[in-house]
């Protein structure tokens, strides 16, 4: 199965360029940790995830394939795009403040 037939059973649509990037990209490399993709479910929905991969050499150290692993981070995600969102609106109540804030 090609690269890419292989990441578009996965990929976002969206991320195929990126992901099929950074595959192309570890087959000259060792390893690649934690890049983040979206990843599609069967029913066609789907999670962001963060995609490690080190690559498996047979005693010629010739390429033989890679082992990879792939993390849910959803809730991570969702937990720093709030933590973002607060920061944007603290940093608005500060910046447009009429009175002098002092913090403790």
């Amino acid at each position: 199965m090609a690269a890419d037939d292989f990441l578009a059973m996965f990929a976002h649509p969206d991320d195929l360029e990126m992901v099929t990037n950074n595959f192309i990209g570890a087959m000259h490399e060792s390893s690649g940790d934690n890049v983040e993709v979206r990843v599609l479910r069967k029913d066609g929905s789907d999670f962001r995830a963060a995609i490690s991969w080190q690559q498996m050499l047979d005693s010629n150290g010739n390429s033989i394939g890679f082992r990879t692993s792939a993390h849910d981070i959803s809730e991570l995600k969702k937990v720093e795009n709030a933590l973002l969102e607060t920061e944007k609106r603290y940093r608005l109540l500060i910046e447009t403040a009429s009175e002098g804030i002092f913090v403790a």
